[in-house]
């Protein structure tokens, strides 16, 4: 059991897969100094060149004044080196790869992919050649605008900061989200189309949370390496 801090209280996440897991909570996030802090990942996530990053997302406005960081992997001591997750001010998920001050790569959904106070599953995947996107359960039309080295993963920044709800860099704080998360899951595999889809069909909300069964059957546990319940003991 690891324990993680978000705003003076402590939750309990569990570090081992379990099957069939009933969640009856989800963490709010106050858009302003509310993120949870997963540090102790850095280290795991440091040298992989491939990888996914699987959480559920309910946003307050999913068209923000100011985008909201859902995940972020950086580091505070070297200019601009992060990885991170964004709902776009324009509705859409974001993903962007900056190294040492320069973009790599920046993919985003072609359309608006969030709706206010509503439940949507997300996913990232990088499997060496290129990231995808992932919106609940189906890749859907999205553009790189810049794609310089879009091979790049965590292995290409310097990682000292691990994120949830918040982008925490060399510029300080940033993006803190306004909505609630849960399930937040992180393999050092590129989980494929199929996976993704078992992961999204074996959710539904129940009571306004998001509540699985089996999440980690069929393979899915064996290359995870962080999975956060997000209030869930």
């Amino acid at each position: 059991m690891s324990i993680f801090l978000l705003n003076s209280y402590v939750y309990e996440v569990a570090d081992t897969p379990v099957d069939r897991i009933a969640n009856a909570e989800a963490m709010s996030f106050n858009g302003t100094d509310a993120y949870v802090n997963a540090n102790s990942l850095s280290s795991t996530l440091q040298p992989l060149t491939v990888g996914s990053i699987s959480m559920w997302w309910n946003p307050v406005n999913a068209t923000p004044s100011s985008s909201n960081c859902l995940f972020s992997v950086s580091s505070t001591s070297v200019n601009s080196d992060y990885f991170a997750l964004y709902n776009l001010s324009n509705g859409k998920f974001y993903a962007q790869f900056k190294d040492n001050g320069s973009n790599r790569w920046i993919l985003e959904t072609d359309a608006a992919a969030f709706s206010d106070n509503t439940w949507h599953h997300i996913v990232i995947t990088q499997n060496g050649t290129a990231p995808e996107l992932y919106v609940n359960g189906s890749k859907p039309a999205q553009t790189f605008t810049v794609s310089t080295s879009v091979t790049r993963w965590w292995n290409n920044i310097t990682i000292e900061q691990v994120n949830i709800g918040a982008l925490i860099w060399s510029g300080g704080t940033s993006g803190i989200s306004n909505g609630k998360i849960d399930e937040v899951a992180v393999w050092n595999t590129a989980l494929s189309g199929p996976k993704i889809q078992q992961i999204y069909d074996a959710t539904a909300v129940v009571g306004g949370v998001p509540q699985t069964a089996n999440l980690f059957t069929g393979g899915l546990d064996s290359s995870l390496v962080y999975w956060n319940r997000m209030g869930d003991s």
